[in-house]
C-alpha cells in the first residue's frame, strides 16, 4: 500500500488579501463548490474532492495536497501561479520566507514496530539517565541547515490519533526571502526537499527503529 503524504508550500509575510488571487487559476479550477469560504481577507478553497487546498490569511498563503507523491508537481505549479501574482506588488507585500512541508503517517508494518516502540528506541541511555523517568515516550526533533539553503525541522513522534500504533514524520524546509530574490527561484528548491524526505523515509524503513 502506497504511503499518503500531506505536502504544502507556504508563503509567509503579508499583508495578503483575497483580492490578490484568482482561485480558479489553481489546481485546474476543480473547486469543490461546497468547500469555499470567504470572510474578509481570509479564504479557504478546496479542490478535487478534498485533494487540494488553497488558503489565504493576512500573514500567509498556503497550498496543500494529499497524495502518494511528496510535494507533487501540481502543488509547485500552483505555488508558481501564486508567486506570479505576488511579484508585481512586492513593494507593498513583504515576503519573509517560503516553507515546504511534508507530513507522513507510517504504519506498524512499514516501520517494523508501532510508533511508540519506534520512538522509544530513539532514547539514548545518556538521555534516559539525565531525565530520570520511567516508561518514557520519546518525540524526536532535529533542526539543521543544508548546503542547498534550506533550514530543516524534522519531527518524529507516535501518531496521536492511532494511539501510538502509527508513526508521524513531519518535515519542514524553510527559506528566508530577501527583497531582491525571485520567488520562483526559491520554489525550485522543492525538488531538493523532496529528495531529502524520500531518503529520510527510506532510512526509517531500513532502520526498523534501531
Amino acid at each position: 500500500m502506497a504511503l499518503i503524504h500531506t505536502s504544502s508550500l507556504v508563503f509567509v509575510g503579508g499583508p495578503f488579501s483575497l483580492s490578490m488571487f484568482d482561485e480558479r487559476e489553481l489546481f485546474g479550477g476543480d473547486l469543490d463548490s461546497d468547500q469555499v469560504v470567504k470572510i474578509g481577507p481570509f479564504g479557504l478553497f478546496v479542490y478535487s474532492s478534498g485533494k487540494h487546498r488553497f488558503e489565504v490569511r493576512p500573514d500567509r498563503v498556503s497550498l496543500t495536497c494529499v497524495d502518494s507523491s511528496i510535494v507533487p508537481q501540481e502543488v509547485v505549479e500552483a505555488a508558481n501561479t501564486v508567486a506570479n501574482r505576488i511579484e508585481p506588488v512586492r513593494q507593498v507585500i513583504r515576503i519573509l520566507g517560503i516553507g515546504v512541508n511534508c507530513d507522513t503517517i507510517f504504519s506498524k508494518e512499514f516501520c517494523g514496530m508501532n510508533g511508540l516502540d519506534f520512538c522509544s528506541r530513539l532514547i539514548s541511555p545518556q538521555l534516559a539517565d539525565l531525565v530520570g523517568g520511567d516508561s518514557m515516550e520519546a518525540i524526536g526533533r532535529i533542526r539543521f541547515a543544508s548546503d542547498a539553503g534550506l533550514r530543516y525541522d524534522v519531527r518524529i513522534e507516535p501518531h496521536t490519533n492511532s494511539g501510538g500504533e502509527n508513526l508521524l514524520v513531519a518535515v519542514n524546509g524553510h527559506q528566508d526571502v530577501n527583497a531582491g530574490e525571485i520567488l520562483g527561484s526559491k520554489l525550485n528548491k522543492a525538488g531538493v526537499f523532496t529528495d531529502y524526505v524520500t531518503k529520510l523515509h527510506d532510512r526509517i524503513s531500513i532502520s526498523k527503529g534501531e
